[in-house]
């Protein structure tokens, strides 16, 4: 039997359309630290994509879709809001959009643990309404660590942080090891969270699943899988082979053929009972 590190990143949600759209929420992030897993089995893995980006007139940002490694599901991030309406639900939600007169909530983080990892996301930040157009702005996008900040006149909401992983798995991978970090809101010059999230009109960064600054489209996500240290990326579907036992087996069979002289028990007794070895 082997045993697994695995991070599941969904896809990041886009981001909402106009002055006054949320920010995509982050893909939701599943993380096992002791997966048992048999010698040779092979586990299916699915990569999902980023949700697209509403670069048109009022609409909604599309949800990520989902990553599974086996029986562990990592929940799409949500779309952000176009203005007037509430944030998508998703691993993280989207950020809700600005109004007029009625404040627009985020998007409620649906991840939780799966198959025997541990589930991580966050709500998205609402909307800010005010009757002055120019001052209504959308909510930043959930990330994994984090929630997405709530907007402010004229200033959209920051996306919330994702989630750092760079001492397991280093820094090569995700944003210098860092997950699903929720995209900023519009109005204004809101950021993402860290983790690949978007700033305002920028898409979630590629392979982290960060949610898109509003108006763009959510990073992909990604699954991680460190056996013997040895760590595995996947950044499109495929498969996962559990390595086997039978190199170290082989290695220190050779090693014992050898050294047989040296590691060889030997029994010495005396002569006279007529023993001989």
């Amino acid at each position: 039997m082997a045993t697994l590190q695995v991070l599941v990143v969904a896809g990041g949600g886009g981001g909402g359309t106009n002055d006054m759209g949320g920010g995509g929420g982050a893909g939701g992030l599943v993380y096992h630290s002791a997966l048992i897993a048999a010698d040779g089995s092979v586990i299916s893995v699915t990569i999902g994509g980023g949700g697209a980006g509403a670069e048109g007139a009022n609409i909604q940002g599309v949800n990520g879709s989902d990553s599974v490694f086996g029986t562990i599901t990592a929940i799409g991030g949500g779309g952000g809001a176009k203005g007037s309406a509430v944030g998508s639900n998703g691993g993280s939600g989207g950020g809700g959009g600005g109004d007029s007169s009625t404040t627009k909530a985020g998007g409620t983080k649906t991840q939780g643990d799966s198959g025997g990892g541990t589930g991580f996301g966050n709500n998205g930040g609402n909307g800010h309404a005010n009757a002055t157009s120019g001052l209504r702005a959308g909510g930043g996008g959930g990330g994994a660590g984090a929630v997405g900040a709530n907007a402010a006149a004229g200033a959209g909401g920051n996306g919330g942080a994702g989630k750092d992983y760079s001492a397991i798995f280093g820094t090569g991978y995700g944003a210098s090891g860092w997950f699903a970090g929720g995209g900023g809101g519009n109005d204004g010059a809101a950021t993402g969270g860290q983790g690949g999230g978007g700033n305002v009109g920028v898409a979630g960064v590629a392979n982290t699943g960060g949610g898109g600054g509003a108006n763009k489209g959510g990073g992909s996500g990604i699954v991680l899988v460190k056996c013997n240290g040895v760590v595995t990326a996947f950044t499109s579907s495929g498969n996962y082979t559990v390595p086997t036992e039978s190199t170290m087996f082989f290695f220190f069979s050779e090693a014992w053929k050898k050294h047989d002289k040296i590691w060889k028990p030997k029994l010495i007794l005396p002569n006279n009972l007529g023993f001989s070895f």
